[in-house]
């Protein structure tokens, strides 16, 4: 039999959340500064807080995973904080023995147990980002979702401007469902490996994001990435 030990950590996205506020800080700064500020003035800038509801993953008899075995686990993202955020899960999957593509490896799925087609996958070995071609040995997967979902903030709630693009509607927080899948051809080589399974909730205002497109949009969304998940 194969028993698989799986190891399960949660990460909170500080790098993403920092960077963010930044913005922030610039949509103060033109929002509410006059050239009539007296001397002992202050300005605040509003913040994003992003939280999980689950201090920590959960997968239900992790450690006794058979080839073609699926166990599901979920999180719920809320936003605590004053202003609109978008927010994007990275989730990392590394094993402390080589994993093959095609072959020996553990997989993010759907319930029918085939690879999401909404996330992106970059693969790693010993740190160093590898190709996607079938055969190809890693032993960290990183997949990132496409789709953006937006979460009002305390301050902000416009029904008009907040609006979650895939639900349509005015929401505060997104839960996220996957199944992990040990591959059916995994052998005997395979047998006592670890694996950690880790999430990243990315976020930026969602005011500043709206208003960039195309290439710029993205190089924001892979900054954060490389920062917040250490995928570089």
């Amino acid at each position: 039999m194969h028993r698989i030990k799986i190891n399960l950590i949660k990460k909170v996205t500080l790098l993403a959340a920092a960077a963010a506020a930044i913005y922030g800080i610039s949509t103060a700064a033109s929002a509410f500064w006059t050239d009539n500020i007296d001397t002992g003035s202050t300005v605040a800038a509003l913040e994003i807080g992003i939280e999980y509801e689950e201090g920590e993953l959960k997968i239900e008899d992790g450690d006794g995973f058979l080839p073609g075995d699926m166990k599901s686990f979920d999180f719920k993202v809320r936003n605590t904080g004053d202003i609109s955020a978008d927010i994007r899960p990275v989730i990392t999957i590394s094993c402390d023995t080589t994993m093959t593509i095609g072959g020996a490896e553990y997989l993010l799925c759907n319930d029918e147990g085939e690879l999401l087609k909404d996330h992106d996958v970059t693969y790693y070995l010993s740190g160093r980002e590898v190709g996607d071609m079938e055969g190809t040995a890693y032993d960290r997967a990183v997949y990132s979702r496409k789709a953006v979902n937006t979460l009002y903030g305390n301050v902000h709630k416009d029904e008009t401007l907040d609006l979650d693009a895939e639900s349509g509607a005015l929401i505060n927080e997104r839960e996220f469902l996957y199944q992990l899948k040990l591959s059916e051809d995994c052998g005997n080589e395979f047998m006592g490996s670890g694996a950690e399974v880790s999430v990243d909730t990315l976020a930026v205002q969602h005011r500043f994001s709206e208003n960039r497109t195309g290439e710029l949009l993205d190089d924001l969304w892979e900054e954060h990435k490389a920062s917040s998940s250490d995928a570089s």
